[in-house]
């Protein structure tokens, strides 16, 4: 299994995405940092709620479409380009194949977010000061209550997103095309962020509605909520785990 999930991520590297990634996520991290440079924006940040702040869009669009891409390429374009069944030449059963291939994206995805979090207080700090403590659900935190509900939102944040995975997948395995399998899995990806905003009754059963998982978590106010959230989350891991598994295990693939 070690090697399956090494062989996965030297691929990343290898072929410069897991950089590109880092170069975004970094990007991203230090974008909103610039409204210092707005007198207009009126917009106060401290080096303790910055990591927070950016956070948000991290895990409701950035990362997301990181994962479409990981796993088109893992999945529908080496099945697409004959190199799937080098892997499955070996000694490993396709089920461990996948969850090899699903335990980089989540490694790569879990790296990029610690990267986040370290570079969010790096600019934070850097652009902003330290400040004096961190208000979380109206509550007023001291610095080191701080950090550890901010490492913690970031924990947190890579569940959602592991089950966002799996959900992806499905997609990939049920496809032939890597661009088909991108272009539907971003478009789907992107409909159901418009049909939350547009549908509030329907935003509970969709997965994206699930990403912010760390504020339930840190609101107490919200906890209603986070059962919800975490029920939801459980129905689609485990519905998308089980079609992962049969859909992976029929898919023709010629030794």
């Amino acid at each position: 299994m070690c090697n399956l999930v090494y062989n996965e991520l030297y691929k990343m590297v290898a072929n410069w995405k897991l950089l590109i990634f880092l170069l975004i996520t970094l990007v991203a991290v230090a974008i909103p940092s610039m409204v210092m440079f707005i007198p207009e924006a009126h917009v106060v940040f401290t080096g303790q709620d910055y990591p927070l702040m950016i956070l948000n869009g991290l895990v409701t669009m950035v990362l997301p479409i990181f994962i479409i891409i990981m796993l088109a390429e893992m999945f529908t374009t080496e099945y697409e380009k004959g190199t799937l069944k080098n892997t499955l030449i070996q000694p490993v059963s396709r089920i461990q194949v996948v969850v090899g291939k699903l335990l980089a994206v989540v490694s790569i995805v879990g790296f990029l977010l610690l990267v986040a979090l370290i570079a969010g207080y790096g600019f934070g700090i850097a652009v902003f000061g330290w400040g004096e403590g961190i208000a979380i659900g109206g509550n007023l935190l001291t610095s080191s209550q701080g950090i550890i509900a901010t490492v913690t939102s970031y924990v947190v944040s890579l569940i959602p997103l592991t089950v966002f995975a799996v959900f992806i997948a499905v997609l990939c395995i049920i496809l032939s095309s890597g661009t088909a399998a991108l272009g539907i899995s971003i478009g789907l990806f992107l409909a159901m962020n418009i049909a939350g905003q547009l549908v509030e009754k329907l935003s509970p059963y969709l997965i994206n509605t699930h990403f912010n998982l760390y504020i339930f978590v840190m609101e107490e106010a919200l906890r209603v909520q986070l059962v919800q959230s975490i029920v939801a989350l459980v129905v689609y891991g485990v519905v998308s785990s089980l079609l992962v598994a049969i859909l992976f295990k029929k898919k023709e693939i010629i030794l």
